[in-house]
């Protein structure tokens, strides 16, 4: 019985030993699960990061292209804005030049200008009526002497350009004019007046009795009444204006 106790006893330590070892193991197994388990996530993160990694280094790549680009299209159009900065610049001086031309010109023109428009109103008297009408809006604009003109100097310069061009114009064409004028019988009787030019013209009525001649003069064309000129000249309107068959018609002329 005694020998039982102590194999009993003695096998209390060994136990104690074994469930010691058995739960060491045990413990060893837990933490080495834990480290395995962390490590595995580890790697996944450091996947995961890696791949995140690529991704956002393929869009920095990009953005960085982008910016390259960018930046060569911005040099690009400074380098152009600078061209055209230095041809602005030329095509200002040019323009300045041609500012200052005209200035001297609109000098010139300004003291020139005075002495035309007394010459242009000088000659008006001298045209014939029918010229003289046409003129008349042209003329009303010629501001009068010693009289400030509130109109520019190139709208002035204008009006005496363009009385001189109608002035042109009538002396080189064959005009007909038709009107109502007082006759030596004291009655009012359509007249046609045929000017050649500013050289001669010729008048007759619709009845032939009151026929003539229109002859340049300084206070304007003066009427030399030649009834026996009546037919000829009625031919000559005819032809002019396609009413009759063209032919030789003679009419006198005399040149000063």
């Amino acid at each position: 019985m005694r020998k039982r106790t102590i194999i009993k006893l003695a096998l209390l330590p060994a136990l104690s030993f074994a469930g010691s070892v058995a739960t060491g193991a045990e413990t060893k197994i837990e933490e080495t699960r834990t480290a395995l388990e962390q490590w595995v996530e580890v790697r996944k993160l450091i996947s995961e990061e890696t791949n995140s990694w690529k991704v956002d280094k393929v869009t920095i790549q990009d953005t960085i292209d982008l910016y390259k680009k960018e930046k060569e299209i911005l040099e690009e159009k400074i380098l152009k804005a600078e061209e055209n900065m230095t041809i602005g610049e030329k095509e200002r001086q040019k323009l300045n030049e041609e500012k200052e031309t005209l200035v001297q010109g609109d000098s010139v023109i300004s003291n020139a200008l005075p002495g035309f428009e007394k010459e242009i109103i000088d000659i008006a008297k001298r045209l014939p009526e029918k010229l003289q009408k046409d003129l008349e809006p042209l003329l009303k604009r010629i501001p009068k002497p010693g009289v400030r003109s509130r109109a520019a100097l190139t709208e002035r310069l204008l009006t005496v350009v363009g009385i001189l061009g109608q002035i042109e114009k009538f002396d080189i064409t064959i005009t007909v004019d038709k009107n109502s004028q007082k006759v030596p019988s004291g009655e009012i009787s359509e007249v046609d007046t045929l000017y050649i030019g500013l050289s001669r013209g010729f008048y007759v009525n619709k009845t032939g009795d009151y026929a003539g001649i229109l002859t340049p003069g300084p206070d304007g064309w003066v009427k030399t009444d030649r009834p026996e000129l009546a037919s000829a000249i009625r031919d000559a309107i005819d032809v002019y204006q396609n009413q009759k068959v063209a032919e030789f018609i003679y009419l006198p002329f005399e040149i000063n």
